[in-house]
């Protein structure tokens, strides 16, 4: 059993000035909820893996692989049916918005 999801979504964070308080306790993560899919009933939880922001911000511009271990709701690690423990490997690409220097940009176009 090794799904391959193929997915594609974006995450918007917004002001990574983020409070002392919550990066002291290691808050700053981006968390992904994996669920089976069933056609005729609920889908199941599997698990979840946490990504740290911090680990993401170190990636290059081009982008790169984080490879995250999934637990449960306790906390245990998820073990797959071959034994191994259940990994995500996700291929992060980071954008930056450049609103505020576009915004900037228009205001001094016109003066003069």
């Amino acid at each position: 059993y090794d799904p391959v999801f193929n997915e594609t979504f974006v995450v918007f964070v917004h002001d990574l000035q983020v409070q002392e308080s919550i990066r002291k306790a290691g808050a700053w993560a981006v968390v992904v909820n994996l669920f089976d899919w069933d056609r005729f009933k609920n889908n199941d939880f599997i698990g979840r893996a946490t990504l740290d922001l911090r680990d993401l911000m170190r990636l290059p511009a081009e982008g790169g692989s984080i490879v995250s271990t999934v637990s449960d709701d306790k906390g245990t690690i998820v073990m797959g049916q071959s034994g191994k423990e259940t990994q995500v490997s996700l291929f992060v690409r980071l954008h930056q918005r450049l609103q505020q220097e576009h915004t900037r940009s228009m205001y001094h176009k016109g003066a003069a």
